[in-house]
């Protein structure tokens, strides 16, 4: 089974990682259990960047060779698309070639909900407001989140079309001038185009503190303005529409991050890699082990629990489970030596997905000699 994910992680803590549960289910190791049941279910699981590839082997319980580095490849189109895609889309919506269209398409919130499974959608952005503001010039496009089971009634408003129910928001993108959304995985695939962003951040500390959670400081790292009223979206799409945009240097920054696999080339990528079998390489690291992060005598401390795993082990092989035993600290931590290491790429990207450190443990017994990750070393 290939799993190709909903969206960009690296904002919003997923998974495992997710501690502040406010959904139905309440219990985080509860709702970890249904991560990882789930999870297992999946033979490859396709990563947008390096970035969110390390979120995700550890946040879905994945081994490294599991990890498809290539980027999405629903997102080609966002490379490859032509003026004759615009034109075909915004005649099946219906929609005036000749007016401003903005997105809005704000993420949905866990502490929401009706019942497990189910959302619902409260319109924070004031489109009566803007209906005053911008009249017929501008439409707004509303897209809810897919897990938001009320429907929005936007009959009264001339200028709002609720695109919910498009079954690609991939288009949607493509159409739109200008993107309003909150902290959704969107504005990872819009930055792509390379098109204006405002974010509606109404609820930006509750949310970051007390519903989801965050990798990292979004306000730093936003490729857009944070705003927190619809006066001030409004007076944002006033400054692009009048004075017209250009990307800064955040936003560039932003797209170098986590927009590096997007070249329109990731459906050819993730054909090659899950036809063919051979897609990781392994390169020795003998000798000084300084550049792992290993000290100059090459003594390391394990964590409890550590795998050990056997030195025959085929690490780019998902069928070899060569194993020898957990680490187990017991009352005295055990001397541990490190002798070399291995690092595990792709052979279509080049990236470094995982390293192996070969150790020998001393125990009262006899020695262990084999393979662990370098994560579990201390």
């Amino acid at each position: 089974m290939l799993q190709t994910w909903h969206g960009t992680p690296p904002l919003k803590t997923i998974g495992t990682d997710v501690q502040l549960v406010t959904m139905p289910v309440h219990d985080p190791g509860k709702y970890h259990q249904q991560v990882v049941r789930d999870s297992s279910r999946w033979d490859y699981l396709i990563a947008p960047n390096k970035y969110s590839a390390d979120i995700m082997s550890r946040a879905f319980r994945k081994d490294t060779n599991q990890m498809m580095l290539t980027g999405y490849p629903r997102n080609d189109i966002l490379i490859n698309y032509t003026p004759e895609d615009i034109a075909r889309i915004k005649g099946d919506l219906g929609l005036d070639p000749n007016k401003k269209l903005v997105l809005y398409a704000p993420t949905w919130r866990d502490d929401e909900f009706v019942k497990a499974h189910e959302f619902t959608a409260q319109l924070r952005l004031d489109l009566a407001e803007l209906q005053d503001r911008f009249g017929s010039d501008v439409t707004f496009l509303i897209r809810t989140h897919y897990m938001i089971a009320n429907s929005l009634d936007l009959t009264q408003f001339t200028n709002a079309v609720n695109v919910s129910d498009y079954q690609d928001i991939s288009e949607l993108y493509l159409i739109s001038d200008v993107l309003i959304t909150d902290y959704s995985s969107v504005m990872f695939d819009y930055s792509i185009l390379r098109r204006p962003i405002i974010f509606y951040t109404y609820d930006l500390e509750q949310y970051a503190g007390t519903i989801r959670g965050f990798y990292f400081d979004f306000t730093k790292a936003a490729p857009g303005k944070l705003v927190k009223t619809t006066t001030e979206v409004g007076d944002e799409l006033a400054d692009i529409f009048t004075n017209g945009w250009q990307p800064d240097q955040q936003y560039i920054n932003f797209t170098e991050r986590f927009d590096e696999w997007m070249d329109g080339k990731a459906s050819e990528r993730v054909v090659n890699e899950l036809f063919d079998r051979d897609n990781m390489k392994t390169v020795p690291v003998k000798g000084d082990l300084s550049a792992l992060g290993i000290g100059g005598d090459q003594q390391i401390e394990l964590r409890d629990a550590a795998a050990i795993w056997a030195l025959n082990k085929d690490f780019t092989s998902n069928e070899d489970v060569s194993f020898i035993q957990y680490y187990d600290k017991l009352e005295k931590p055990l001397p541990v030596e490190a002798l070399e290491g291995q690092l595990i790429k792709s052979t279509h990207t080049d990236v470094l997905m995982q390293t192996y450190i070969k150790v020998k443990v001393t125990t009262p017994n006899r020695d262990i000699i084999g393979w662990v990750s370098r994560d579990d070393v201390m």
